[in-house]
């Protein structure tokens, strides 16, 4: 058989007989790594909820610009479905969020209207008000973006485009860039120019991080000075020699993004790495100058010219997976900054994300409890129903619950640096330091002349009470200086130490628990010393004090107990530079973590015995009574339902109080007996008799 005309060579001839085939190596470019990258749940799930925050926003925005009437009919509305973007019908989408969108019929026209509701409107107003208080943050942020161009000018319309994202007004050209003319020059109509530069503000986010990291971690100054915080999604998969080139990327040197001095030569040894080092350097700082430290990635390229970044921006982007996360979940790609957010929000809020937070809260709770939202929030004034412990003369007991979550409030202001604190953080533990709901107007309000409430999200001590300045381990030392006669020098800087059941100490621990324990610290509520972290014992001492802090901050809780993840909040506020989490598990003596739970939890070990508060308190009692009633299950059903006979006549009077203090019209509960109906009514008597002085806070 002829060998061309073989079965395994029929499609081939005497032009392909000894052609070589090879196969095409696989192209990667922008698209395939934005294709193949590893997805992260945290910020995919965030942007698509911020999808529909925008569109929320744009729909309120088209309505305004109606004028005739502050509702549009859904028919007019059925026509902006294209412009939205929406893949529903408009109505539908109204639908969704009745909290946001109050859909009715027209009571003349007979036509179905819709309306912005009151609390959305309120929650769009505050953000107005946020940004107009922020004004000099605003003119920071427009100032170092100008620091950072080449020339030291922008064009108005990059601005324009992340207006938002930077915080600024829609009229910015006038209200900032004209208002601070010492600041701006504008030249033409669409550019602005930097007066003078500010020296303070040439310092980048990036640099603050490897400060802190050179002298709470003891890192080498080789290893950290052009390094850049990393941190990979999970299920990142890290290739042979991925940790190698990363190393070495982190300890290459660049030209820092408000730095003039060196002009970077592409084709010197290194060159073209340093080029985009410097571009990833800048990006980094753009995004830590956005309010919620993210942008669209088109966005970007309009800043492309002006700050020197010749190169693809999102192919910059999807090189570096541990400093930027690309997500698509929107309309257009957006970049998020990695290390800025944890489980899908800032670790560092600020007013303005607060507040547009909020009008995501609003959305994202869809058409749950409508009816209650819809027929609006009762009034956050003081009612003036109270109910309170009356003696034997008929005069009512002062609210001393109140005055105790005043005092724990007052020792967190003298406790924090700069006497000050986020109403965010004070909101993250209101239930763990006793404070009610609307704290803001009945703690804070109420009592202007201990503190004093700057601007929206922010409270300062007012006066320093040195009564008050003595934390509960120092009382501990106290007690066991008189009581126990222990000497002064063992005694004076230790803390009360409890070792759980099976602790296993190893050889030379006593040894280093003894010198810690008499290790001196600046005690929380002192001002006197600055701790060097680079004298000897320096970070021991700096650790202790951390301790201490902790330590008060918990002692200061109802239940002495608070979920690690709150306490982050308040590490700026207190002056805490370390790991919270590792700084508790490297002292289980004094508290102990417990990971039963949504979140990881810590209690103050000291303050338990048995699983109860040794020295309990009556709004610790009400939640006990409540988990004990729910720890009953299945059991005396029968019996709690009959209820208990009532032990003795309640003194819990229910009465009206005027503006002037005045009780009208007092009336007793009688105490009911020999009725088939009391059996019941005792029951409720007796728990609002053990609850009284919780009720009364």
């Amino acid at each position: 058989m002829n060998f061309l005309h073989s079965p395994r060579h029929r499609f081939l001839s005497p032009f392909t007989l000894f052609t070589q085939r090879r196969w095409k190596k696989p192209t990667v470019s922008a698209q395939t790594r934005l294709e193949d990258r590893v997805r992260d749940p945290h910020f995919d799930k965030l942007m698509t909820h911020l999808k529909r925050l925008y569109h929320v926003l744009e729909i309120h925005q088209l309505m305004s610009t109606r004028k005739r009437a502050p509702f549009v009919s859904l028919t007019l509305m059925s026509r902006w479905r294209n412009i939205l973007g929406l893949n529903v019908p408009v109505g539908s989408f109204l639908h969704k969020y009745p909290h946001v969108f109050h859909v009715f019929v027209h009571p003349f026209r007979k036509n179905t209207c819709c309306r912005v509701t009151k609390k959305m409107i309120e929650l769009i107003l505050l953000e107005g008000v946020v940004v107009r208080q922020q004004e000099m943050e605003a003119v920071k942020r427009v100032k170092k973006l100008l620091m950072m161009s080449v020339s030291g000018s922008l064009r108005l319309h990059a601005l324009r485009m992340i207006r938002r994202e930077l915080g600024l007004p829609e009229d910015f050209r006038d209200s900032i860039l004209g208002k601070f003319s010492g600041d701006f020059k504008l030249v033409g109509l669409e550019v602005v120019e930097l007066v003078d530069w500010d020296a303070e503000l040439g310092l980048a986010e990036v640099e603050k991080w490897r400060e802190r990291e050179y002298t709470e971690k003891w890192l080498s100054e080789f290893e950290i000075k052009f390094a850049f915080p990393i941190g990979f999604p999970t299920g990142f998969k890290i290739e042979r020699g991925f940790r190698e080139r990363l190393k070495n990327w982190q300890r290459l040197s660049y030209t820092k993004p408000y730095e003039r001095k060196e002009v970077v030569r592409v084709r010197t040894c290194g060159g073209i790495e340093r080029y985009e080092k410097r571009a990833v350097a800048i990006l980094h700082e753009l995004l830590s100058l956005t309010v919620e430290k993210m942008v669209e990635v088109d966005q970007l390229a309009h800043f492309r010219r002006d700050l020197g970044i010749e190169v693809n921006v999102r192919e910059l982007l999807l090189r570096h997976p541990g400093i930027f996360y690309i997500s698509t979940k929107g309309k257009t790609l957006t970049v998020f900054l990695r290390e800025a957010y944890r489980k899908g929000g800032l670790i560092e809020p600020n007013p303005m994300y607060e507040a547009r937070r909020n009008m995501l809260n609003l959305v994202l709770l869809g058409c749950r409890k409508t009816r209650t939202l819809l027929a609006g929030d009762e009034a956050k004034e003081e009612s003036n129903v109270v109910v309170c412990e009356v003696n034997e003369e008929g005069e009512r007991q002062g609210d001393w619950q109140e005055m105790e979550a005043v005092k724990r409030v007052k020792k967190l202001l003298m406790m924090s640096v700069s006497g000050s604190l986020r109403l965010h953080a004070l909101r993250m533990i209101r239930r763990e330091l006793g404070l009610p709901e609307d704290f803001r107007d009945s703690i804070l309000g109420k009592f202007s002349g201990d503190f004093k409430l700057v601007g929206l999200e922010v409270v300062e001590l007012v006066d320093w009470d040195a009564e008050l300045g003595l934390a509960e381990v120092e009382k501990w030392r106290e007690r066991e200086y008189t009581e126990k006669w222990l000497s002064e020098f063992e005694i004076k800087f230790a803390f009360p130490i409890g070792f759980p059941t099976g602790f296993k100490i190893e050889r030379g621990f006593r040894e280093r628990l003894k010198n810690w324990q008499r290790l001196s610290y600046t005690k929380p509520y002192e001002r006197k010393e600055v701790v060097r972290v680079r004298t000897c014992g320096g970070i021991e001492r700096y650790e202790k004090r951390a301790v201490a802090i902790l330590h008060e901050l918990l002692s200061l809780t109802v239940e002495k107990m608070v979920e690690v993840d709150q306490l982050a909040h308040f590490r700026r506020d207190l002056g805490i530079e370390v790991n919270v989490r590792e700084l508790l598990l490297r002292h289980p003596g004094i508290f102990y973590i417990s990971t039963k739970g949504k979140t990881l939890t810590v209690f103050l070990r000291e303050a338990y015995r048995k699983g109860g508060l040794i020295e309990p308190n009556p709004m610790y009692e009400a939640r006990r009574n409540m988990l004990n009633l729910v720890l009953l299950g299945c059991r005396k059903t029968r019996t709690l339902l009959a209820g208990d006979e009532a032990k003795e006549e309640s003194n819990v009077v229910v009465c009206e109080v005027n503006e002037e203090g005045e009780r009208q019209g007092d009336w007793v509960i009688p105490f009911l007996e020999n009725c088939e109906e009391s059996r019941c009514i005792g029951v409720l008597l007796s728990m609002l008799h053990e609850c009284r002085l919780w009720l009364c806070g």
